[in-house]
């Protein structure tokens, strides 16, 4: 059985986060949000991120962190939702 990810409103399968689908004209928000978080609280370098998430470029992660950013500059409601998943998280994390 597959693990899911099921913050608020998403639920998809794992690989729909850590694999690229191209092609698609859809925004997959629950991958560019899982790249921005995992930017945002991991520490980790362009490099190891692209490892994780399958692209064959760092610059691919700058560039949906990019869209995710200015998509959230657009739409408040992304905003919302990319700040709740965030602030959920780290209430998770014990330091």
């Amino acid at each position: 059985m597959k693990s899911r990810f099921d913050p608020f409103l998403f639920s998809v399968e794992v690989d729909d986060i850590v694999m690229v689908k191209k092609g698609r004209k859809e925004k997959n928000l629950p991958r560019w949000f899982a790249i921005k978080l995992c930017q945002d609280l991991t520490g980790l370098n362009l490099q190891a991120l692209a490892g994780i998430f399958n692209v064959q470029h760092y610059s691919a992660i700058s560039k949906t962190v990019g869209r995710l950013n200015a998509l959230m500059l657009e739409d408040k409601k992304v905003k919302l939702q990319y700040e709740k998943l965030r602030d959920c998280l780290m209430c998770e994390v014990k330091i």
